[in-house]
């Protein structure tokens, strides 16, 4: 039994807290840590709503995909991890600068991992467009690496070796 006038509505409450997020995204450029922390709250749904308000790093980004899309993928979040692709892609395509070797190896080796799991969770023909917008974003960022160091350039070329394999060998 719930009082009158407290009735809960989850997307009302998600946009709620995203403008709040937005509203304080002064916040971030002092503690880094609290763009980590808002995106906890953040259902996939919105994150790219998110990410176009408060500036936050590819990495983090991969690393929160990959969290949520870990234990399956629902329909509806094809639908969002398409959006979202989409978004990086053209984020990533107008990058003016290269990233270093360490960071642009940690963003290639998470968006390698998160395509390997993204192919495995896609047994539906009809949404390839998926997978193949996220082996997109992988050539981006390969693309954005400055393979300076001959080790670096040797792991991603191994990386983007293993990601073809992931198109290759389906289950």
């Amino acid at each position: 039994m719930g009082s009158k006038g407290t009735h809960y509505n989850r997307d009302d409450y998600a946009r709620s807290v995203i403008r709040i997020m937005k509203d304080h995204a002064y916040l971030t450029d002092i503690d880094r840590l609290l763009v980590t922390s808002w995106m906890s709250l953040v259902r996939l749904a919105d994150l790219t709503n998110f990410i176009s308000m408060v500036k936050v790093d590819l990495l983090d980004i991969l690393h929160y995909i990959e969290i949520s899309t870990k234990s399956g993928i629902t329909y509806s979040n094809y639908m969002h991890l398409e959006e979202l692709a989409l978004y990086l892609i053209n984020r990533e395509s107008n990058r003016c600068k290269s990233f270093d070797d360490k960071y642009g190896e940690c963003c290639l080796k998470t968006a390698v991992r998160l395509l390997g799991s993204i192919c495995r969770h896609t047994t539906d023909p009809g949404l390839s467009d998926v997978p193949i917008n996220f082996l997109d974003l992988v050539c981006l960022i390969d693309k954005a690496c400055d393979h300076t160091d001959s080790k670096v350039r040797l792991t991603c070329q191994t990386f983007g070796q293993a990601t073809l394999l992931c198109f290759h060998t389906k289950p």
